[in-house]
């Protein structure tokens, strides 16, 4: 487990030497706006100016994941996802092999993966319109991180009145971010070796429709228990959620009389 990350070089309103212990699980950061979260976030996502503290590891063999608040897909069309930030963070991420467990022969592991990430959608959607991903109809022996290339070309929308089809960057951003979510924690369950990762999560709350939290926090704390996360919120619901875990720590950030970024704990928090 990483134990604390430091920042090595001064960014914007962070000093160098800042450093803040992680949780072994969730890291929770509440704070006004322009109070530092997201500069540092930012930093740490480039695994550079940074250090972080682990008995085993080094910088090189950290991976991350970097899901931000904003437009997962900025300018580009789907046609060029390579290119969509999210995309190439997601990809950095997975491992570049086959899924390894077969959890049915008949299907094949991309068909069983598809299937188990459209049924846990449908579970939190509980009876409104509910998204599915698109699955391939045959295996076809794609590695794990070319996989989502395959699922989000298109999704089927199903609603009461019927069903409709549309493009992955057609669906709102909470939506986009859930079945992200939903798609690495359901990749999780298929690695032999989990590599050692972190996970940012900026305002898991942006976008999302209220009745979604309950669970898109439930798919965070479950993916806590493979990998590191650190999520900033404004949310009330996100941070005390996650409080009585004795696994996750709480920081509120806050500018100094100098203008720099400090940080308080131990259930004081600031900007929810």
């Amino acid at each position: 487990k990483i134990t604390k990350v430091e920042i090595t070089k001064d960014s914007k309103t962070i000093e160098k030497g800042f450093n803040l212990e992680l949780g072994n699980k969730i890291t929770v950061i509440t704070g006004e706006n322009n109070s530092g979260k997201t500069n540092f976030i930012n930093t740490i996502s480039k695994n550079k100016d940074v250090q972080f503290n682990s008995g085993k590891l080094d910088n090189e063999k950290v991976k991350i994941f970097y899901l931000p608040s904003g437009n997962i897909f900025g300018d580009d069309d789907m046609k060029l996802l390579d290119k969509a930030l999210v995309f190439r963070s997601l990809k950095d991420f997975l491992p570049k092999g086959p899924i390894f467990k077969l959890t049915d022969k008949e299907k094949g592991p991309i068909r069983t993966l598809g299937e188990r990430v459209n049924k846990r959608l449908e579970q939190m959607c509980e009876g409104k319109s509910s998204v599915k991903i698109d699955i391939p109809k045959e295996d076809v022996g794609v590695a794990i991180d070319k996989l989502l290339d395959l699922f989000v070309g298109f999704v089927a929308i199903d609603h009461k009145l019927g069903s409709e089809r549309k493009s992955f960057s057609e669906l709102g951003q909470g939506i986009q971010r859930l079945v992200i979510i939903t798609f690495l924690l359901e990749v999780a369950k298929d690695y032999k070796d989990h590599p050692e990762g972190l996970i940012l999560i900026e305002e898991p709350e942006a976008y999302l429709h209220p009745g979604l939290k309950k669970q898109l926090n439930a798919l965070i704390q479950e993916l806590s228990n493979k990998y590191q996360v650190i999520l900033t919120t404004h949310d009330p619901y996100f941070a005390y959620s996650n409080m009585e875990d004795i696994d996750n720590k709480i920081y509120s950030f806050y500018r100094t009389d100098r203008d720099h970024v400090t940080h308080l704990k131990d259930g004081v928090m600031f900007g929810i």
